[in-house]
């Protein structure tokens, strides 16, 4: 869950393997089932209404100004329709608005969701980690051809937000790498260096460059990382790190460049 917006809208983001296979064993995983038969495609936008019918897909829009007219186009079916007591017309589109691809029929929900798990039963988006795994967010924006941060969010290609985690294992290794003299500059490992920029690619979200969970081969050419003390660092404990990544992947004869 991102945030809460307001009472109509909670958004969430779901990868595109637990939209694929989702547990059936679980309310959670028959309901994803559900939303993946409407779907015209692996990666969209959908909305939903209170008991998980879908109103509309979305692929892709005509231009970043369509984004809040689709919003809003979303509200509209929702206050329409916001239970699942009769069946409805899924409006679908390629590209909103241009692009309209044909209705599905969406069945009544006449059996409700739970409206929390139950027992033992594991929330597919929850991560489990190991007592004192440390959580990172990423943030990170393209340049302009000023060499500025692009203003230009919207797309994956020129804005990220991920997250990484570091184990306990890990986090000792790294500490004991930076435990050097007078703040002396320390060269990142590349095992942990390699997780960073895995997780730093500006491009499709579930294409990454280094361990492509669809498969492929990569050449990773650089991957240079160092650690200094930051002023008052020796006492405080705070690194600044910095470097440089160049790594070529290769899916379906398309090379994808980070």
């Amino acid at each position: 869950m991102i945030r809460r917006i307001n009472a109509d809208f909670i958004p969430l983001a779901l990868n595109a393997p637990t939209v694929d296979q989702p547990d059936e064993k679980t309310a959670e995983g028959r309901l994803l089932k559900l939303i993946r038969a409407s779907r015209p495609a692996q990666q969209g936008i959908c909305v939903l209404n209170g008991d998980g019918q879908v109103l509309e897909w979305v692929i892709t829009f005509d231009n970043p100004e369509s984004i809040l007219p689709f919003l809003e186009h979303g509200l509209k079916q929702f206050h329409q329709q916001p239970d699942g007591k009769k069946a409805i017309a899924t409006k679908r589109f390629m590209r909103f608005q241009g692009m309209r691809l044909e209705d599905f029929m969406e069945r009544a929900r006449v059996d409700p969701t739970p409206s929390r798990h139950t027992g033992k039963e594991m929330c597919c988006g929850d991560t489990y980690h190991p007592e004192g795994t440390l959580a990172v967010k990423v943030f990170g924006r393209a340049l302009d051809a000023d060499g500025k941060l692009s203003t230009e969010t919207t797309r994956q290609e020129s804005y990220i937000q991920d997250h990484l985690e570091m184990t306990p294992g890990t986090q000792e290794f790294l500490v004991q790498t930076l435990q050097t003299k007078d703040g002396a500059r320390v060269r990142i490992p590349e095992l942990i260096a390699q997780e960073w920029i895995k997780h730093a690619h500006l491009g499709h979200i579930d294409v990454q460059p280094i361990s492509n969970p669809l498969g492929g081969s990569h050449d990773l050419r650089v991957c240079d990382f160092w650690a200094e003390a930051a002023q008052d660092g020796v006492e405080r404990g705070w690194f600044r790190v910095s470097g440089k990544s160049d790594v070529t992947s290769q899916l379906d004869a398309m090379p994808l460049r980070n």
